[in-house]
Order: C-alpha cells, then structure tokens, then sequence
C-alpha cells in the first residue's frame, strides 16, 4: 500500500452575505463546470466516489488550483470548496493514517530488534543441538565403556568365586581325586599340583592344560589318554582278546563304562570283529555328556543331577567327547547316579567279594538297570567290565563317614547290602 502525504488545501473563506452566496449562480457553477469540462480527473471529484479518490486525482486537483485560483470569483471558489470537501475528507483521514503510522514506527523498530534477538536465539539454538549430539554421544560412549567394564567385573568375581571355592576345597582335601591316588604318587616321589574339579577341560585352570604348561616348561612329555591312538589299541589287542578267549565267544552283550573311551572303542571293536552280533553297552554317569543320544544328557529325572553338574564318582565321564572314543561302536547307552553307584558297588563288595571301585559300581548299575529295561532273561550271557579296584576309594565310597558328609543316605545304602533286605536296592533307586 502506497502511503499518501496530506494533500495541500485550499481554504476558501465561505461567504458571509446573502447578496455574494446570491451572485454564485448557476451560471457561475456552469462556467466552473465548463472551465473543469476538460479535465476528466476533475470531473469524478465533482461526482465524488469515494473509491476513485488517487494519488493522481490530488495531483490534478492541486495542479488546477495553483493555475487558476486568480481567475475565480468568491462563489466559484466556495463552490470548488464545497466540490472539494470529499478530497479534504480523504485528506484528513490519510493524515489520521499518517498519525498512527507515525506511532507504529517506534513499534515496527522494537519488533525488528525483537526479530534480531530471535535470529541471534535461534542460532544459539542450533549451536546448543550441536552440543546436545555431542553431548548424547559421549553419554552413549560413556554407557558402552560402563557396560563393558560391568562385564569385566562380572567376569572377575566369577573368577574369584572359582578361586575361592578352589581354594577351600584344597584346603579341606575336597578335591575329587582319592587321598590313596595322592598318597600312592608321593610315594612315588611325585609333586602334587591339584586342580578344581569343576573346571572344564579347556579351562586355564584345567588338568588338561596344566599339564601341557608343565611339559613345555619342564620339557616333559603327556603322554595324553585323550588322543593318544595307543590307549584303544591296548584294549584292542590286549583286553578284547582275552575277553573272547575266557568267555570262548559265547557272548550276547558287553558292558563298559566310559572314561578317555579307549577301553570302550578298542574292545568293543575287536569284539565286533570276533563275536558277529554283539551288542555293546556303555555307562555314563549323570553330569558327563559321552552318551547319545545327546538329549540323555540332560539331567537325571531321579535325582535332579544336571548335565555338566558335578559327580562324585571318579574315572568315567567327561564334560567333552574324547578324541579316542568312537561313540559309534556303542549299540546302547545307559546313564547313572552317584547313590545307586556305590550303593551297587558295596554290594558287589559284600555278596561277591569283589573289592571294586566306585566306577566299577556305576557299571554294574548300568548292566543291572540295562538287563531290567531290556527284559533279558535266561540264555542270554551279558559280560561286565570292572576296571578298577577299591584301593584308590577306602576313604570315599568305602567309608561311611564320608559318605554321610556328601549327603549319601548311608543307613539306607548298608541295609541294601544286607540278604534279608533283598528288593530293598530296587526300591530305593526307581525300580
């Protein structure tokens, strides 16, 4: 919108006597309308619209009045004025506008410095998101370090918890190896270096590894049961073959249990050769993984035992599947508890004088429960491995002392070896 200064005015005095409004007749309005005739501009004021009212309308009118105000008589003039009066109306209304934009100036001047601090805010605020990322960012950096150095010490106390049971067990010979074992080496002049039960085998803190540092340092050898081909080859040529010689090949199934896997692979091997239609048996303890199919590791229903969950009987089993044990030689596996282990070994002991071991009874526990599961009855010949003695375990298994401080139910175990209690053992362990 164009903004329009005041146009200039003429004042015309209005006639004071009847004689001069008189003497401004007709003819002198038609000599002015005459006089105007050729000014188109000047016409559309005399027929005032408000609307047509211009800059170049005023620009006439003054124009026309500053030329021939000396020609006009006293009533023209006041006829020009009385004419006019529409344009002196729109002249004091833009004065009016004039007033007010005069008083909006100040206004417009505070809202351009208002708008100056807004620009200015506003780039404050985009320098202060620039901080935020930056901000958020090292938060996020920081949380990551946080998370990280969590899981360090998670990993820490683990440790240290490992390290303090390790340490307790030592000093309270809790370890699972026998005293005998411990007590034969010395005699043997030997070192004894324990290790924790509980570690796995690939564990810093494993036999296995500890063993392999010793012969590098030391420049040793390990001879290494695990992997070394010589261990199911003994049993291959050795153990196998007087199996067969003994019971003259007349025999249906083979039960062992399995440790390293040599003794099971090289026998069960060789007796497949010799005997057609064989059937080998292994045994697993509860809390070792060497039986398949895999989903028989995971826990005893009886006792709860868990899969890689410590055991008590020592020798068989392993958290890991040995090198030397070809798991497809055995035609069933069978799984075992600690209780009804020694609660079969000293069974064994007392009925049979056979002065076996803890593995041993978990042996034949797994015949004894393989022959009740598989209904085998009379004209079938099932043979037994038992490999080792109860040397190693007179302060184990074979004391009741030490039975009773691992939670075994000691009374109940000794009154199943008795011979009025019999079906007592069947009772006891689920059958």
């Amino acid at each position: 919108m164009e903004v329009v200064g005041p146009a200039p005015v003429v004042v015309a005095a209005r006639p004071t006597s009847r004689t001069a409004r008189k003497g401004a007749g007709p003819s002198s309005w038609a000599s002015m309308k005459k006089f105007l005739s050729g000014t188109g501009a000047i016409q559309r004021i005399l027929n005032f619209d408000p609307r047509a009212i211009t800059p170049e309308i005023r620009k006439e009118v003054d124009k026309l009045l500053q030329e021939k105000a000396n020609s006009f008589d006293h009533a023209t003039i006041y006829r020009v004025s009385v004419a006019a009066a529409p344009l002196a109306k729109w002249v004091s209304a833009n004065v009016k506008y004039s007033t007010v934009l005069v008083k909006i100036s100040p206004m417009e001047e505070k809202l351009s410095k208002a708008t100056e601090t807004l620009q200015v805010a506003q780039q404050k605020l985009v320098e202060y998101k620039d901080q935020l990322v930056e901000i958020d960012e090292k938060v996020k950096q920081l949380r990551e370090e946080f998370e990280s150095r969590t899981r360090e010490a998670e990993v820490l106390r683990v440790g240290l918890e490992r390290a303090q049971t390790t340490l307790s067990k030592a000093n309270n010979l809790m370890s699972k190896m026998s005293g005998e074992k411990v007590n034969t080496m010395k005699c043997l002049g030997a070192e004894i270096l324990r290790t924790p039960t509980e570690a796995a085998w690939n564990a810093l803190d494993s036999h296995i590894f500890l063993s392999q540092r010793l012969a590098k340092e030391l420049n040793g050898h390990v001879l290494d049961q695990y992997k070394n081909p010589g261990n199911p080859l003994a049993h291959y040529e050795g153990t196998a073959e007087e199996i067969f010689e003994q019971t003259k090949g007349k025999l249906d199934y083979m039960v062992m249990s399995a440790g390293t896997g040599g003794t099971v692979t090289g026998t069960a091997m060789k007796l497949k050769q010799l005997i057609p239609g064989i059937k080998i048996v292994g045994v697993d303890p509860h809390g070792s993984i060497l039986a398949r199919p895999d989903s028989m590791n995971d826990g005893s229903a009886r006792t709860g035992q868990g899969r890689l969950q410590g055991y008590h009987v020592e020798g068989i089993g392993y958290d890991f599947v040995p090198t030397v044990l070809d798991t497809e030689v055995v035609d069933y596996w069978i799984k075992t508890d600690d209780d009804e282990s020694f609660a079969m070994g000293r069974n064994v002991i007392r009925h049979e004088g056979l002065l076996i071991g803890g593995s041993c009874g978990a042996t034949m526990a797994g015949a004894y429960r393989f022959i009740r599961e598989q209904k085998i009855g009379a004209g079938k010949t099932v043979g037994v491995l038992f490999a080792d003695s109860s040397r190693n375990y007179m302060s184990k298994n074979m004391d009741d002392d030490w039975m009773k401080k691992e939670g075994f139910k000691i009374d109940e175990i000794v009154e199943s070896t008795k011979p009025e209690n019999k079906g007592l053992y069947d009772k006891l362990f689920g059958f």
